[in-house]
């Protein structure tokens, strides 16, 4: 028997399987959802980031800030041991609240401007998408980097004035 192909292409389409009926279609993830994800994880990242090195940062501030003529630490194990001795715990957190706020911010832009920017070059001019070529990968971490030290600038200069503000205190009577 031969099949004519116009009738092929009427034909209707095969029954539908229980399993496929039962599927529910998934909704179109947007361009500001995924912006939102992108922002969120950076979020996250950030408070991750500050939480784990926020300690390691107060250590070194507090080794370059000390008189030179009479240290208080030996070393950087001496500064942790008294920090902890003399405040707990929560000495190796002060001020916290300001990198944790820049560190929040400054990731979130990070993620959100490599997602989007990624998204951007995998568009054609005509709207449709096309997968990302190593080059892409390479631009949008430029765009993103272009992006972050707007942010991380601004952040960076307010958190090394408030670290060295008893210098400039000690230095101008």
């Amino acid at each position: 028997m031969v099949v004519d192909a116009r009738m092929a292409q009427t034909a209707a389409p095969a029954p539908a399987m229980a399993s496929d009926i039962t599927q529910q279609p998934k909704a179109p993830s947007t361009g500001l959802v995924k912006l939102a994800k992108d922002v969120f994880a950076g979020t996250c990242g950030g408070i991750s980031v500050t939480l784990v090195g926020h300690p390691f940062d107060t250590i070194k501030v507090r080794l370059q800030t000390q008189p030179m003529d009479k240290p208080i630490y030996a070393g950087v194990v001496d500064c942790a041991k008294k920090t902890v001795q003399w405040e707990g715990l929560p000495g190796l957190y002060k001020g916290v609240a300001s990198p944790l706020a820049g560190q929040m911010f400054f990731r979130a832009s990070l993620f959100g401007a490599f997602g989007e920017s990624k998204r951007w070059l995998a568009t054609n001019a005509d709207g449709s998408s096309r997968a990302l070529r190593t080059s892409d990968y390479y631009k949008a971490g430029a765009i993103t980097g272009f992006i972050a030290a707007f942010t991380e600038g601004p952040i960076d200069f307010y958190k090394s004035q408030i670290q060295v503000q008893i210098i400039r205190s000690k230095a101008d009577p």
